[in-house]
């Protein structure tokens, strides 16, 4: 079901781009990014359970997230036609937090997370040209989450657990403000709010970008936060996912005009991207 209404909510957008048509003088550009990263993520936060009275607080430092991360693999995928653009991402993060300190004196708790956060969304582009702009955009999130949390030293040895399937409707900000000669360098934040499934979700997650335009390489660094706070009938949770990312991303592009892609290609190209040609979207 988690998958499905994704991928609806996915084909629902891309048709809705389709019915609308971009600006003539936008209407032949087009770029497709595809970035794989790392979020070095950790989970802090609090579960309740009113039922069987049990409420753990939790924190993971940053120190301890290579550690406690078993796995993790996360993607990103960006697309525009003009001013209409497109957004997608997926990550999956499975972490285990073993022997953390919290508000009980001589109990540790142990926090288990197996979850799956997926993004997609579409919007428009703002901006006078030029690589400074801000896209404005509306989707869907989608969470699949399995986290425990095992108190260890306490009387009765119990556990809070939080299992759900959640999808939200979001409103997502991304605005990239290029700076620097050439504008290689960008201030790249992300904000999205939203609730739905969950009574509040919000993420924010500032990046720092360098665009080789020769290669169509993107460098991206930065640190992400998606918070979560959901009520499912006796358990109460506040949590975020947190942590530094780094990404690289490879862009496909369709130019305009004949004379830009002309200018592309007549880029003096660094040793370790000569041999990468420049796409069609």
């Amino acid at each position: 079901m988690f998958n499905r209404k994704l991928i609806a909510v996915a084909v629902a957008c891309l048709g809705i781009q389709a019915a609308m048509p971009a600006a003539a003088e936008d209407a032949d550009k087009c770029c497709f990014r595809l970035t794989p990263y790392y979020w070095a993520v950790g989970i802090d936060g609090s579960l309740e359970n009113d039922s069987t009275n049990q409420s753990v607080d939790f924190n993971q430092d940053i120190g301890d997230v290579t550690d406690n991360l078993e796995f993790n693999g996360s993607l990103m995928l960006e697309h525009n036609k003009g001013r209409w653009v497109n957004f997608a991402s997926v990550d999956y993060m499975k972490v285990d937090n073993d022997d953390v300190d919290i508000n009980q004196a001589g109990v540790k708790v142990e926090v288990e997370s197996d979850t799956v956060l997926g993004t997609v969304a579409t919007g428009y582009r703002f901006g006078e040209g030029g690589k400074s702009h801000v896209d404005v955009l509306v989707g869907v999130r989608g969470a699949k989450l399995d986290i425990e949390a095992n108190l260890k030293g306490s009387s009765d040895g119990s556990s809070v657990n939080a299992d759900d399937d959640l999808i939200d409707g979001i409103l997502m900000l991304r605005p990239r403000f290029a700076f620097g000669k050439g504008e290689h360098w960008a201030f790249s934040p992300t904000a999205s709010v939203g609730a739905g499934d969950s009574d509040l979700v919000w993420e924010l997650a500032p990046e720092f970008v360098y665009t080789n335009d020769c290669c169509n390489l993107e460098f991206r660094f930065g640190y992400r936060t998606v918070n979560y706070e959901i009520e499912e009938g006796d358990v109460e949770a506040d949590f975020s996912f947190q942590g530094p990312m780094v990404g690289l991303g490879f862009a496909f592009r369709r130019h305009a005009s004949t004379a830009e892609h002309a200018a592309s290609t007549r880029c003096r190209r660094p040793f370790f991207c000569s041999g990468l040609r420049v796409a069609t979207c």
